[in-house]
């Protein structure tokens, strides 16, 4: 059986990509911060998902419960960084404060999960990384200035590190989505015409399970993709 970790696993898409690949005989380690959630799905999913509360943003916790992980578990091939924030905002009314959170929780919690992988990934020859950015990663958006440049960081991030891990049988992909039917697009979101038409989570979690189910010489190294509401 192979073994995925989920941050951000407590909701929305995260939750989802837990639950989809639990049916698929995955065992799942979902991470986030949200104690009494995470509880729901461990015990909604027994001896499939297992729970590991932390908050990525500091990197104490995400030694903590990654060491935890791979003690238990061993062998990871699959990490999907999904843990995100999103601040809406004009960016001279948002104070530094906020701009830690966005960017410690969103990059920095991204490089500290994938950090903490990659001994055990490289050693094993094989494994798979899942950065979700965004579509907002590709371009600027005034209100969501903050959101954008962690998104931005991320790609690069991907992009500079999948070179490097090639060798190693290590594949590291980004995927930037547009609007998905969750909370953080749907409550924090303006609603573009024809948001009933938004992707859904499922449609994220089948296409992660095609990329990481791709022969080992395949890479997709970022996928842009949107609902057709949103083309631009």
């Amino acid at each position: 059986m192979k073994t995925m970790i989920v941050t951000g696993a407590s909701g929305g898409l995260g939750r989802t990509l837990c639950e989809y690949f639990a049916k698929q005989d995955v065992t799942v380690c979902a991470v986030a911060r949200s104690r009494d959630k995470l509880a729901e799905l461990e015990q909604a999913y027994p001896g499939t998902v297992f729970a590991y509360p932390a908050d990525l943003s500091v990197g104490a916790q995400v030694k903590q419960v990654f060491g935890e992980i791979l003690e238990q578990h061993k062998t990871i091939d699959t990490l999907v960084n999904n843990a995100g924030i999103l601040r809406f905002g004009e960016f001279y009314e948002q104070d530094f404060d906020t701009i830690d959170q966005v960017i410690d929780t969103n990059l920095k919690g991204t490089m500290y999960c994938t950090q903490m992988v990659l001994p055990a990934m490289i050693s094993a020859g094989k494994g798979d990384i899942i950065n979700i950015s965004s579509v907002g990663g590709t371009r600027g958006n005034p209100q969501a200035a903050l959101y954008c440049s962690s998104k931005h960081g991320m790609i690069g991030f991907g992009d500079s590190i999948a070179q490097g891990l090639r060798s190693k049988g290590v594949r590291v992909t980004t995927l930037c989505p547009g609007g998905i039917d969750t909370p953080i697009w749907t409550e924090e979101h303006p609603h573009p015409e024809g948001a009933d038409k938004l992707m859904t989570p499922e449609d994220v979690a089948e296409l992660i399970q095609f990329i990481i189910s791709q022969p080992q010489h395949m890479l997709y190294k970022r996928v842009v993709f949107f609902p057709m509401c949103e083309w631009a």
